[in-house]
């Protein structure tokens, strides 16, 4: 990524708070999500047999998302009955964010979770279980991802935030690592800037009542706090260095991609196929988005989407655990999190 190392001394302060991805071809449906290949089929069943006739060890489970645009993909395949035509029920459970969906995953009352890489790199870093990425939610682009800040906060850019205090979801996931990146590219010491933790929901208040000066938002939070509130772009995370970094996975146990690889793979195909409508009709994320956050229809209309990938590689996996190692987030050493990604026997990672 040619980043240049941070200073020793802003090393030492980020390790001291460690503890704490074109357009969808159709072809993709048949071929990966996550770091996975699927084998035959054609994403379509006439066959009303019910999920056993698909003969996937476990045709019920339960997937955990958060309430951000990037699961979009994951509700449009539940509501076309995509998952039904690989023949899965799936029981959708909306949770805060990964730090929750992590220790359920863990403990196997969730299936499959969705959240930021860093966050599960980390867990699997500090032997919390065995996970394997199964899917990708989302990748960075420019707009998905922004520092917001009151017209009136004199906040404009990346050098504005020196001295200031900026309202973060959590300090350990790829959008903070991301906004690190972003700050050191601009000449900013990492070490002038404070950082403050409030969950993504309130930050467009925190941020419009004056609570904070600045705040890293998702969509569709960032769009909530535009139009609410006048909030205006000081940052644009992933138009810089970082563009087009995956940040929200799907991750399951390990023995789970063990014992039932048809369903994981029969998981990847219906949400392949969810992406590649994500990315083809906006429409279908605008009116997905207010049945699963308290999002209204026109904050829906107005956010900025990130990428919808079908797939990915294990070296763009390798990417998020770099970030996290150059930042010293949760570990400063080389840590292979391509391993992390879940293959099926016998497919030709070639070029992953």
């Amino acid at each position: 990524m040619a980043l240049r190392p941070s200073a020793p001394s802003t090393r030492r302060r980020l390790a001291a708070r460690a503890g704490g991805v074109g357009s969808v071809a159709a072809a993709a449906l048949l071929l990966v999500t996550g770091c996975s290949v699927l084998n035959g089929g054609n994403g379509s069943s006439s066959d009303s047999s019910g999920p056993n006739s698909a003969g996937l060890e476990k045709p019920n489970i339960t997937v955990a998302a958060q309430p951000f645009v990037d699961a979009a993909p994951l509700y449009i395949a539940q509501q076309k009955g995509y998952f039904k035509q690989v023949g899965l029920n799936v029981k959708i459970v909306s949770l805060p964010s990964a730090t929750v969906i992590i220790p359920k995953v863990a403990d196997g009352s969730i299936d499959i979770g969705e959240g930021n890489f860093d966050s599960v790199i980390s867990a699997q870093y500090k032997k919390v279980a065995d996970f394997k990425f199964v899917g990708i939610a989302s990748a960075g682009k420019p707009g998905a991802v922004e520092v917001l800040a009151m017209p009136n906060s004199g906040i404009t850019n990346a050098q504005g935030l020196g001295g200031k205090t900026v309202a973060t979801n959590t300090q350990s996931d790829v959008l903070f690592a991301a906004l690190e990146a972003d700050l050191q590219a601009a000449n900013v010491p990492l070490d002038s800037v404070k950082f403050t933790t409030i969950t993504h929901a309130n930050i467009p208040q925190a941020i419009g009542t004056g609570q904070v000066p600045a705040g890293l938002l998702v969509q569709p939070y960032l769009a909530e706090a535009a139009r609410q509130y006048g909030a205006r772009p000081a940052v644009d995370v992933f138009s810089g260095p970082t563009n087009g970094l995956p940040y929200n996975s799907y991750f399951a146990l390990g023995k789970m991609t063990q014992q039932d690889p048809k369903t994981v793979a029969a998981f990847d195909k219906a949400l392949a196929m969810g992406a590649a409508d994500a990315t083809s009709n906006r429409k279908d994320v605008e009116n997905i988005l207010p049945t699963y956050t308290n999002v209204d229809p026109t904050i829906a209309s107005l956010i900025s989407e990130p990428t919808f990938p079908p797939s990915l590689s294990a070296k763009q996996v390798q990417r998020d655990a770099d970030l996290m190692t150059e930042f010293n987030i949760s570990f400063n050493t080389k840590f292979d999190a391509g391993a992390m990604c879940w293959v099926p026997p016998g497919t030709n990672t070639s070029g992953n």
